[in-house]
């Protein structure tokens, strides 16, 4: 005898584009592209220092984009341990701070993230700024701290 699924499932009508759903639902795709354009810049961007052993670092980047339901919740984005430490230059005798290190700072994330993040907070302000409002936290730890208010214009 067949076994029968316990599951009840409930088809919800696509919602239309203009409905509040479909503009959350274009939020979050727009989101995801601009973590994808990101992603390709800082890429092309450790391709331009031509670094011997990049080839583990450009693997290792990667975007991610966060929901919980219909809400944007987090964008972020992952890379091996040593990427940081490229930006900042230390390594092999360079502490963090020292002058070498400074010397030897190969600015790859910032450079990209910050027009980046200016880009998305015009994206959100401009197109759905009538459905978001809060404030959006970019944080790459000992690189970047942006913080943006998004007002609602509704």
């Amino acid at each position: 005898m067949p076994r029968r699924s316990n599951n009840i499932g409930i088809k919800i009508a696509d919602p239309g584009e203009d409905s509040i759903i479909g503009r959350l639902n274009a939020l979050i795709s727009s989101a995801q592209e601009w973590n994808k354009e990101n992603v390709k810049r800082l890429k092309f961007r450790l391709a331009s220092f031509g670094l011997k052993e990049q080839s583990e670092l450009v693997a290792s980047l990667k975007g991610h984009v966060k929901t919980d339901k219909y809400e944007l919740d987090r964008i972020s984005f992952s890379l091996v341990r040593h990427g940081i430490f490229y930006e900042h230059g230390v390594g092999r005798g360079r502490p963090v701070g020292s002058d070498k290190a400074r010397k030897n700072a190969n600015p790859w994330i910032n450079p990209v993230l910050e027009p980046g993040i200016q880009e998305l907070a015009d994206i959100l302000a401009n197109e759905y700024g009538d459905i978001v409002s809060g404030s959006l936290r970019f944080l790459v730890p000992g690189i970047s701290d942006f913080k943006i208010e998004v007002k609602n214009n509704g």
